[in-house]
């Protein structure tokens, strides 16, 4: 719902905002979510690592939900630097 009104209101910068702070609260819901079903948080933690490193690897530099900024930090790098 929310694409649709960025789609619309494209031109408010306050929708952008918004936007970001849905994802980010979305990403975060789904973490504690993975850690109330018992999985053990360096499990959950490899188990991203593992998912960065694969496309690290594979040299591709963008994939629906694996971000730069990730891929950087699986290379042991900075993402300023990448």
């Amino acid at each position: 719902m929310h694409m649709r009104v960025q789609a619309l209101f494209w031109f408010y910068p306050p929708v952008w905002w918004l936007g970001a702070r849905l994802v980010a609260e979305r990403e975060q819901a789904g973490g504690e979510a993975v850690l109330a079903a018992g999985t053990g948080a360096e499990v959950y933690a490899e188990g991203i690592l593992n998912v960065c490193r694969f496309f690290a690897q594979a040299g591709i530099t963008c994939t629906a939900g694996v971000f730069r900024r990730a891929v950087a930090a699986a290379r042991g790098g900075d993402y300023e630097r990448t």
